[in-house]
């Protein structure tokens, strides 16, 4: 037999070696995130404080306005929130000249200021009256405030009849506008110019005998209850028609 082997060689293990395997295999680079232009954000909020600042000012003039009058702003809130009746929303609510006199009986005053100051500011329509003219002469003030009106409303009735004639009470001044605005009308008349704009209000039907009728008889007449059919003659707002058929 053939002795073993005296060969002292020993066979090599082999190594494995083992790599790790990435985790992330998409190698396709991330869009950078664009920096914010802080100059357009900075305009942005530029425009928005002055856009506020512009609609608290208007905000502020129009009840400033409304106090200065003496009636607290609450005509003006009612105008505001029941403009869309009679007129245009976008646009500003028309202005009406009321003419009366001032010596009218309590009674009588009380109802033009909840028929027609009251209920014409809640159709959207601006009633001025004398009574806000402040310190100005009420001469220039009417002549002011005609050319700024859509219409005149005038309250016939026989204090308004007694001033219209120059009847001054024995006090030897007038106490209302109610002359002047004779004269001016009289001056508009005879240069032909339209004055479609006047209405007639009678508290009472029993009224109509305290119509100047020489600068009157064609115009058209109200009583002073008639609150909606007044603003829709200002506005040149048709009335509804009824339908018959149903």
């Amino acid at each position: 037999p053939l002795p073993p082997p005296t060969s002292t060689m020993a066979l090599a293990t082999p190594t494995i070696r083992m790599e790790a395997t990435p985790t992330n295999v998409s190698e396709t680079p991330q869009a950078p995130i664009p920096a914010l232009n802080t100059g357009v954000i900075a305009g942005i909020i530029a425009s928005a404080l002055v856009l506020v600042m512009v609609i608290v000012g208007v905000v502020i003039m129009v009840f400033a306005v409304q106090w200065s009058r003496g009636d607290g702003g609450g005509a003006s809130t009612s105008a505001l929130l029941q403009l869309d009746i009679v007129a245009p929303r976008l646009a500003p609510p028309p202005t009406v000249l009321l003419v009366y006199s001032l010596a009218s009986p309590e009674g009588e005053r009380e109802a033009v200021l909840q028929h027609l100051v009251r209920g014409l500011g809640e159709c959207g329509l601006d009633v001025v009256s004398q009574e806000w003219a402040g310190r100005e002469t009420p001469a220039y003030w009417l002549e002011r405030s005609l050319v700024q009106a859509a219409a005149v409303l005038c309250v016939c009735n026989e204090a308004f009849c007694r001033e219209w004639n120059g009847d001054t009470n024995g006090s030897g001044v007038q106490s209302n506008i109610v002359y002047p605005l004779k004269q001016l009308l009289a001056s508009d008349i005879a240069q032909g110019q339209d004055i479609s704009k006047y209405f007639v209000v009678l508290l009472k039907h029993k009224h109509s005998c305290f119509i100047p009728t020489e600068y009157f008889k064609s115009r058209k007449m109200f009583l002073i209850t008639e609150t909606q059919s007044i603003a829709r003659a200002v506005t040149n707002t048709p009335e509804f028609e009824k339908d018959l058929d149903h």
